[in-house]
């Protein structure tokens, strides 16, 4: 199985399944980096969960990929009337060089096998100084245990923070880490 089959087959009740908390999205939105007037690219954004906190920072133009086309399609019908909003179905790795000024992963990281290719693409997209985030709503231990029965193609597991962060080492400089039992975050501004 792949990762779009994957998701495309729980894009149907995602949103009822996995219900964010409004608090925890407006936290990752803040240090996101997402600010008035900026364009942010949430990669790998599902139905655009993190779509509204992004939207209340304030920020001028809000890109969302997503290789899944059932999960973009919810996010599209979502946001179809927001004029700030553009969701695009496709590979984040096709996406063109543009000049954004925050990237965020949220809750998808495990699902990007080739963390190199990963950092290396998203550092293209961002103007120098542009912050990369990842974050999940949920532990590392919990998570790696939620991801125990989806297949390795799928998923890997995630390593803490601190370890994961030095492999940003050649794109970023990490000024934000936290791995705690319940929330995990590593973030950057690109060299």
């Amino acid at each position: 199985m792949d990762c779009c089959s994957y998701f495309n087959d729980l894009a149907d009740g995602w949103d009822a399944k996995c219900a964010p908390h409004p608090e925890l999205l407006q936290t990752v939105a803040f240090l996101s980096g997402a600010r008035p007037g900026l364009h942010v690219l949430d990669i790998a954004c599902g139905t655009g969960a993190m779509f509204p906190a992004l939207l209340k920072q304030g920020v001028e133009r809000l890109v969302g990929v997503d290789m899944a086309d059932k999960m973009a399609a919810v996010a599209h019908a979502k946001f179809a009337s927001d004029p700030r909003v553009e969701v695009r179905c496709g590979d984040f790795y096709t996406l063109k060089s543009e000049p954004f000024h925050a990237a965020l992963l949220y809750n998808a990281y495990p699902h990007f096998l080739d963390k190199e290719a990963l950092f290396a693409k998203a550092a293209s997209l961002l103007s120098i100084g542009g912050r990369f985030t990842i974050a999940h709503g949920m532990g590392r231990e919990t998570l790696n245990g939620h991801h125990g029965n989806v297949p390795a193609s799928v998923c890997a597991p995630l390593y803490p923070a601190a370890e994961e962060a030095q492999r940003w080492e050649a794109w970023f400089t990490v000024d934000m880490l936290c791995d705690s039992p319940e929330f995990y975050l590593i973030s950057g501004v690109k060299r």
